[in-house]
């Protein structure tokens, strides 16, 4: 007991208490907190590496926790908790464990005393089976020793389908258990025989009659589910649902009494369990696998469901003119098809007598090569369907007419659109109320309306009821329309009237001649080498000019030649009137007369001109009413709109192509 109070104070990050209190106190503490520490000497974890040399240590790390978890929930509850971790380290093959020193010791013990060899021929067995499939018994096997506690017999089986063995892991009590279940389920006798039997059929087909056998085996053994699953919709064959309902039902003995002549008799089977009839559709046949006490009550039910039918189906081919096959088939299947009916058999149809139409369903198939509808049933049944068919196929109601119509004056396109968009508007009125007018009728009002743009042909496909009515329609269309001529006259109006005559007449002395100043004189020289190798070089003047020359009556200065000798005296007479050979503003001179020498010049010029009018241009064009016309009489030319700067500053010109000429646009009205 303390004789006052004492104060502990803990500092977790040095790990020490702080008492504060009278020494007897204290010191009694401290004698308890010393007694607590030699009780929890070696509890602290430690860390110990253990190699294996037979174990795996990943199989002993799960058992050894598991151990010591359910070792730590014991001593959890006498207030004592133990922390013990393994490790596996898998490669290599050792344990890390993580335990406290006084609990190492027992965990090393108990590794060691579990790593132990064992000889691995008393751990498992290899059974390789004779007669049964590795994979039958190996179900066989897991399904046996399934869920066994306790000190019952626990197995891993595998098959092995390459050698038909059996591969068996267990302890050697239990391999000898499972070695003795092996030998007795391998056996290649059972005391269960069954018989195959093929029956071949004559007028029955193999798939029907199957389903048949099922349905009628299944309905005794089984009622229930025969009524919910209706008659035999699953053929009994090949592992089929109803097969194998016929092997888990009940057990069943069925009498049949089989009429043969005047006498009867009656054959029982055995217990009607694991018959299966399988259909063989090439050959016709079933393969009938039962018990031997079974199989001759199942060949006399063959036998009888073989019988020859009293019922004999006729088939007829109706090949049709105008009507369409297919399409006669869907009316005819909708017309003789009952809605509530669920078997094959016929139906009842007025003027019908003979039994074979009542029993017999009409079926109907398509030729298309042909056009032709191949119907078969009751001989008044396809009297019925023959006169129908007779009936419909009467004269074509769909005839149509087609023709090409050339057009002479309008495009063909136009008149083209033009119908199409007339016939879009009809069909968009009769929409609005379809019940007014029947498919037929709709039918009838379809035209069909196509250009041919090269030779300007229009293609048209209607009914004879509205092909005149389309046929009008593009006579209008293309009516010549009316046309016009139109001519401009550019002209240019001069008024000129000129009227010229005259005389000038020159003499002078001979001398004044001599006197013209010679120009532009153009030689040639030759030279010559003679025998004596003596050259001579002669000059000759080929053509010169010389002012005034001949023509010296005109207002030019006299030649002042002065080569010439200018002492004597020479006289000149001229009459001028800058007449001239020509005038200048027409460009032509008329009647001109002209004579000259060194000493006479006489010139004689007579003209009359009058001009009034000059026609530039005379522009023509015909165009139709109301249609824009242009004529051009000129050139595109390229002309200058602006300037485009681009970012570097370049500067580009907008050339802007302008017609230039005489331009005529008309539209007449």
């Amino acid at each position: 007991d303390l004789s006052g109070n004492v104060n502990i104070e803990s500092v977790p990050d040095l790990g020490v208490l702080i008492l504060r209190g009278k020494d007897e106190d204290v010191n009694a503490l401290m004698k308890i907190i010393k007694e607590l520490e030699k009780l929890s000497e070696g509890t602290r974890p430690d860390i110990h590496l253990l190699n294996l040399r037979h174990v795996n240590s990943t199989a002993l790390a799960e058992l050894l926790n598991g151990v010591y978890e359910d070792l730590v929930k014991l001593r959890a509850i006498q207030g004592q908790i133990q922390k013990i971790k393994i490790i596996p380290l898998v490669k290599p093959n050792a344990l890390l464990i993580l335990a406290p020193d006084t609990d190492m010791p027992s965990i090393l013990k108990l590794a060691e005393e579990l790593d132990q060899p064992v000889n691995p021929s008393t751990e498992f067995g290899v059974f390789q089976l004779k007669s049964a499939s590795a994979s039958q018994v190996a179900t066989t096997i897991r399904e046996f020793y399934n869920e066994r506690g306790g000190l019952g017999t626990r197995i891993l089986v595998s098959p092995n389908i390459r050698t038909n063995s059996i591969i068996v892991q267990a302890q050697p009590r239990d391999m000898q258990e499972v070695a003795a279940l092996i030998q007795k389920i391998d056996l290649d006798q059972s005391q269960a025989v069954s018989r195959v039997k093929i029956f071949p059929l004559k007028n029955a087909i193999a798939a029907d009659l199957a389903e048949t056998l099922n349905a009628t085996l299944q309905s005794v053994l089984n009622p229930a589910a025969a009524q919910t699953s209706g008659l035999g919709t699953n053929i009994g064959g090949a592992g089929g649902e109803a097969a194998q309902q016929l092997q888990e039902a009940r057990s069943v003995v069925l009498e049949y009494l089989s009429q043969e002549g005047a006498q009867s008799r009656v054959l029982r089977s055995g217990l009607l369990a694991d018959i299966r009839v399988i259909p063989d559709p090439r050959a016709n046949t079933l393969v009938v696998t039962a018990p031997k006490d079974s199989l001759e009550m199942i060949g006399a039910l063959i036998n009888q469901f073989d019988a020859r039918v009293a019922s004999v189906a006729e088939l007829k081919v109706f090949t049709l003119k105008n009507a369409d096959a297919e399409s006669m088939v869907t009316l005819l299947q909708a017309t003789f098809s009952s809605e509530n009916q669920q078997t094959d058999l016929g139906i009842q149809i007025a003027g019908v007598n003979d039994a074979n139409s009542n029993l017999i369903p009409l079926k109907f198939s398509v030729d298309r090569r042909t056009n032709s509808v191949v119907a078969q049933g009751g001989a008044d049944a396809l009297q019925i369907v023959e006169a129908i068919l007779l009936k419909l196929d009467g004269a074509d109601s769909r005839k149509r007419e087609t023709t090409v119509i050339q057009l002479k004056n309008t495009p063909v396109a136009d008149v083209s659109v033009a119908i199409n968009e007339f016939l879009d508007t009809q069909r968009a009125l009769i929409a609005q109320d379809p019940d007014l007018i029947s498919g037929f009728e709709l039918l009838e009002r379809e035209v069909i309306v196509v250009p041919e743009a090269i030779n300007n042909n229009l293609i048209i496909s209607a009914t004879p009821r509205y092909f005149e009515q389309i046929s009008n329609l593009v006579k209008q269309l293309d009516k010549e329309a009316p046309q016009v001529i139109i001519q401009a006259l550019i002209v240019e109006v001069e008024l000129d009237n000129d009227d010229e005559f005259g005389v000038e007449l020159g003499l002078q002395d001979s001398l004044l001649f001599n006197r013209s100043i010679i120009d532009n004189v153009l030689t040639v020289q030759q030279t010559v080498t003679g025998a004596s190798n003596v050259t001579q070089t002669n000059q000759t003047i080929v053509s010169q000019e010389a002012t005034p020359g001949f023509l010296f009556n005109s207002i030019n200065p006299l030649g002042t030649n002065n080569t010439q000798n200018t002492s004597n005296t020479a006289g000149q007479a001229l009459s001028n009137f800058s007449l001239q050979r020509g005038n200048s503003d027409l460009g032509f001179g008329g009647l001109v007369l002209s004579a000259s020498s060194e000493s006479v010049s006489i010139l004689i010029r007579a003209l009359a001109a009058k001009r009034n009018v000059h026609v530039l241009s005379r522009p023509q064009i015909r165009t139709v009413d109301n249609v824009t016309a242009q004529i051009q009489v000129g050139q595109i030319v390229p002309v200058v709109n602006g300037v485009s700067v681009t970012a570097v500053g370049s500067a580009n010109p907008v050339i802007q192509q302008s017609e230039a000429g005489i331009i005529l646009t008309v539209t007449p009205r």
